[in-house]
């Protein structure tokens, strides 16, 4: 890992997500040291949200309201763009910050560290960031909605009440092509697998055609050939089934 801000955060996020991909327990040695390495990063410098200013108070994206993000690096480290899973690359600092903390959140989500109280708040932070889920604005890049409604689709059951609807203002916005605008389609689609209510069932099959209209002539679903691109297009074909 390189030190930039496109480094540790993301990378061992992945590291930890592959480890329980492959059937790794909570408890497993491996997990317990890459998964202490990510929550150590909660609320550290550099999170996005950190600090307050009159214009993001207003909107509710400061320390007032958001609480529990984890931290790429500090704001003194180089920035780097960052590359996710789902084969999105996110260009701008503020943005990565934003995502990075979203996806470390997914994943710790799936080991059920929702039991710590600076989770829970990232979770109720992002349920509650309004502007977010507010689907005729253009405050925020439909991409990093995704991230946070990634999420959100891992939250327990319990939040399902606080979850759903943001996942039902996400689906409302699906194009008649099944597409969304200016969204990475096998992003959305990778965080609508999260959701096991009708309308994401419904939304998936929309999609069908356009993901199939993407599919390379080596069979993979990105122009590089991404494998994890390809993994996602085959779990949604395999949940519309």
């Amino acid at each position: 890992m390189d030190g930039s801000i496109h480094g540790s955060l993301v990378e061992t996020t992945r590291t930890l997500a592959e480890l329980l991909d492959l059937g790794c327990p909570p408890d497993h040695a491996a997990v317990v040291r890459t998964s202490g390495y990510v929550l150590a990063q909660q609320n550290a410098p550099g999170h996005f949200g950190e600090g307050c200013e009159p214009d993001r108070h207003e909107v509710g994206e400061c320390r007032h309201a958001l609480q529990g993000f984890f931290s790429l690096a500090t704001r003194d480290d180089e920035f780097e763009p960052s590359r996710f899973p789902t084969g999105v690359v996110v260009e701008h600092e503020d943005d990565a910050r934003f995502a990075a903390s979203c996806y470390a959140l997914r994943v710790v989500l799936r080991m059920r560290e929702d039991r710590r109280a600076a989770v829970r708040e990232h979770l109720e932070s992002l349920v509650g960031l309004e502007s977010l889920w507010d689907m005729t604005g253009d405050r925020w890049d439909s991409n990093l909605r995704v991230f946070a409604l990634a999420a959100l689709g891992t939250a327990p059951h319990t939040h399902r009440a606080q979850t759903e609807p943001c996942a039902k203002a996400f689906i409302s916005a699906q194009a008649a092509d099944g597409t969304w605008h200016a969204t990475n389609l096998v992003h959305a689609l990778d965080a609508l697998l999260g959701f096991a209510m009708p309308e994401s069932i419904q939304a998936l099959r929309r999609a069908i055609p356009p993901l199939l209209a993407s599919q390379q002539s080596d069979g993979s679903f990105s122009p590089d050939g991404d494998e994890e691109v390809t993994l996602i297009a085959m779990r949604v074909f395999a949940r519309v089934a």
